[in-house]
This record gives C-alpha cells, structure tokens and sequence, in this order.
C-alpha cells in the first residue's frame, strides 16, 4: 500500500487555519484596548489637581480611571499643557509630576500609589529673605508628597 503524502499538507493548512482562527481575535481585541490611550482631548484649565485631570480623561469615551479616593497624591496641584494631546501623552505629564505608577486592563487605566524604593534624608535650613534670620515653625513641602516638616528654632528641618 502506497503512502498518501498530500494528507500531511492538508492536515497542515486546516491546523494553521485553526490556530490562526482561534489567536487572531486575541491580537485583534488587544489592539481595541490600546486604541482609548490615542484617544484626544484638551484638558479644561492648565492648573489641576491630580483628582481634576483624572476625572477629565475618564470623561472620555471608554476611558475609566480606577483610583483610591484617599491617596494623598490626589491634591497636588499639576502644570499641564493648554493643547490637544492624547491620554497616553497626558497620563506621562501627569506622572512625571505625581508620585503613583499605572497598571493598563481593559478601557480601565488603574492608578496605584508608588512605593518608593529608595530611603533619603532630606534637611535643610529656612531663612527670612531680607533678613538671614532663621524662620521657625516654617512649613516646608516635599514635591509629590503629602509630608510637611517644621523648622526648628534654629529654622532648620530633617527627615529620613
């Protein structure tokens, strides 16, 4: 009995019609969720806080900002840009001036507190600008922070 060679590439195509059947939609749905971070808008007023241009992108359609309505990050004030741009665009301005790190799942942009890695000191003395006198009980603020510090009576703060 002769062997029937034309089986195999038959057997072949119906597996990589299958296989690519099956895979496809899985590429072609990736691609629709990634298509919301191209999305363009303009962001009303050029000083927000973060909470603000949070709650104006997920204004968008099919866009959601999942967030943590405690993290102290939400208050900070941010400079943005007075031009269309486009979600992903917006989200790297606003995270180049808020400590919180993104996690993409679907249309949802989740918004996550970072933990910073790396331990500081941060010291310093507060004088009065005229004078050279030392300032006491002056509030010093930590950029991207919700810490304040206190000068002692010399002016002078420290924190690890």
């Amino acid at each position: 009995m002769k062997p029937n060679n034309q089986i195999f590439p038959v057997m072949a195509q119906k597996f990589f019609l299958i296989v690519f059947i099956i895979i496809s939609p899985c590429f072609l749905y990736a691609n629709e969720n990634d298509r919301y971070q191209e999305l363009t808008f303009k962001f009303s007023k050029s000083n927000l806080t973060v909470k603000q241009a949070f709650d104006e992108i997920s204004n968008l359609p099919s866009v959601d900002v999942v967030f943590k309505g405690s993290e102290p990050f939400l208050d900070l004030h941010l400079t943005l840009p007075s031009q269309t741009i486009s979600v992903k665009e917006a989200l790297k301005i606003i995270q180049e001036q808020a400590p919180f790190d993104i996690v993409f799942n679907n249309n949802h942009i989740i918004v996550k507190k970072r933990k910073l890695k790396v331990s500081y000191q941060l010291k310093g003395d507060v004088k009065d600008a005229e004078t050279k006198e030392p300032l006491v009980a002056a509030s010093v603020f930590m950029p991207g922070s919700a810490r304040v510090f206190l000068t002692d009576i010399n002016g002078e703060f420290s924190r690890q």
